[in-house]
Order: structure tokens, then C-alpha cells, then sequence
């Protein structure tokens, strides 16, 4: 297991590379037995198909608000917990959703812990957002 200093780094890759349209860097940053849970259908997605299939449903929602662009910007974690078989991180941050009719920003609280970089076992598997929205 990585230690603290490398949770900042993994998460704020990802990010960035999500707001790059890198998805394959996105996908990639992923465990194959990740978990994740969000706030747009399916709800939860589970497996090393999960990344890729989170990314679609997210790129389905921000089609559905006519959103132009997406844009997740992430502050410094409020929690880093690491031991030899996991990680958990808790960033706030904020999403923005551009539309041509209007923004939708959702400010979020940001639980990882199935980055690649943040375990090396099965054992990290879930990732959660919870939104609060505001237009």
C-alpha cells in the first residue's frame, strides 16, 4: 500500500483526466473491483467495467441537461485514512454542469478509496458522491 502522500495525486489524476476527456486515463486509474456509487441512473456500478460505464451514464446525464461541457473541480481531502491493504479519501469539490439555458453546480463531498494507486488488493471498493444541487 502507497502511503497518504500518494491519495492527493491518484484522486486529483483521475479528476483531471475526466475533465481532459481522458477517459482512458480515468478508466485506468481504477481497480478492476471497483465500486462506484452516484447520484444518475444505474445508481451503482460494480467490476473492472465499472469506471467506463460510470463515465457513459454521466456523459448520458450531462447530454440530458444539454450540458456543453462538464468540469469537477476538487479541494484538498478533509480525510485521508491508509493502511496496508486500503485507502479512504474524502475530497470536497464541485461539479459544473454548462448549458446553454443555464449552470447547474452540484457541490459534493467526494469518498474514494478504489483508485489503483490507493490499494493493492481487492479490499478497495467504493467510491460515493453525494450532491447537493444548486442552480
Amino acid at each position: 500500500m502507497q502511503g497518504k502522500n500518494a491519495v492527493v495525486p491518484a484522486v486529483l489524476g483521475m479528476v483531471n483526466a475526466v475533465n481532459r476527456v481522458d477517459f482512458a486515463t480515468a478508466v485506468g486509474a481504477f481497480t478492476d473491483s471497483a465500486v462506484i456509487i452516484e447520484d444518475i441512473p444505474q445508481y451503482i456500478w460494480r467490476g473492472a467495467d465499472a469506471p467506463a460505464d460510470w463515465l457513459s451514464a454521466m456523459g448520458a446525464n450531462a447530454a440530458r441537461l444539454n450540458a456543453q461541457s462538464v468540469l469537477m473541480t476538487f479541494g484538498q481531502p478533509t480525510r485521508v485514512e491508509v493502511n496496508e491493504e486500503a485507502a479512504y479519501a474524502v475530497f470536497p469539490g464541485q461539479l459544473r454542469l454548462v448549458a446553454r439555458e443555464a449552470n447547474l453546480v452540484a457541490q459534493r463531498i467526494s469518498p474514494f478509496s478504489s483508485l489503483r494507486a490507493l490499494c493493492d488488493s481487492t479490499n478497495c471498493v467504493t467510491i460515493r458522491k453525494r450532491l447537493s444541487m444548486s442552480y
